[in-house]
């Protein structure tokens, strides 16, 4: 076997990077997480964050601004791909899509589109630590999902950028808070970025003090047998261009009423 030039004693197997997202998959498979800048274009950025603001507008009618602070869901946008065809295509970007391909094969599903709004003057929710397959206290050999989390605003420490806590995804409990103050990391990303975490990890948004919104899109994708938040096969209108999406989007996997329906969707 051919080794990088890194001096080594006693070391028979090497990660190896022969395609083009290897050392993507190498940084979240070690460390946890990746970080890639220059991503989406300015002018889609400012686009995306229009259509973001009229979603959450539509949103905030539908359910009341006051239960969404009920439920603790103020300032959190649930799938806008279901009310924007430029979230469709967000949630089809090259390096969600073959980057999925390289972690889990030809079989994923988006279990989650939701946009973030951190704001300078309200409280929020992600801000304490969590994973994105929440609750669980476990871990496997394999990545089960990945988080990817769009920057449409500049990701810095006044922000209220992401943090984490690298390598946290291969150990079941949470580590202490003596071990959480020494190696928590803030990922400081410019807009138009998108920060690529395995699900498990340890993480949580910053406190924003600045005087801005800060704002991601947050997309969780899996093997399909987790269950996504939302049945996207039941509200959502998919154009002619995304059909080749529908397994991704779960019109393959989502629960069948009847065994017909279960025989139609294999045509998919």
């Amino acid at each position: 076997m051919d080794f990088l030039k890194t001096n080594t004693y006693g070391i028979t197997e090497q990660f190896e990077l022969k395609e083009k997202y290897d050392h993507l998959y190498e940084d979240i498979f070690f460390n946890g997480y990746t970080v890639v800048e220059n991503v989406l274009s300015k002018e889609v950025v400012e686009s995306l964050k229009t259509e973001l603001a009229k979603i959450y507008k539509t949103q905030s009618e539908e359910f009341g601004v006051e239960n969404l602070k009920k439920i603790n869901d103020e300032n959190i946008v649930r799938a806008p791909l279901v009310y924007s065809d430029e979230y469709i295509k967000l949630a089809c970007n090259e390096y969600l899509i073959n980057l999925s391909k390289k972690i889990f094969g030809d079989n994923f599903i988006l279990l989650m589109q939701n946009g973030i709004i951190n704001s300078p003057v309200n409280s929020q929710f992600q801000s304490k630590w969590h994973r994105d397959l929440n609750y669980q206290h476990w871990v496997t050999s394999k990545i089960l999902a990945i988080n990817a989390l769009f920057t449409l605003t500049d990701f810095t420490f006044e922000t209220g950028a992401t943090h984490v806590l690298p390598s946290t995804h291969l150990k079941e409990v949470f580590p202490s808070e003596r071990f959480v103050k020494e190696n928590e990391k803030c990922l400081t990303a410019p807009a138009g970025s998108v920060i690529i975490m395995d699900a498990m990890l340890y993480h949580r948004a910053g406190v924003n003090v600045s005087k801005a919104d800060r704002i991601g899109i947050n997309h969780v994708i899996g093997l399909p047998f987790l269950n996504p938040q939302i049945d996207l096969s039941g509200c959502l209108n998919l154009p002619e261009q995304y059909k080749n999406y529908a397994q991704y989007f779960g019109f393959k996997w989502s629960s069948s009423k009847t065994p017909l329906e279960w025989r139609k969707k294999k045509l998919v």
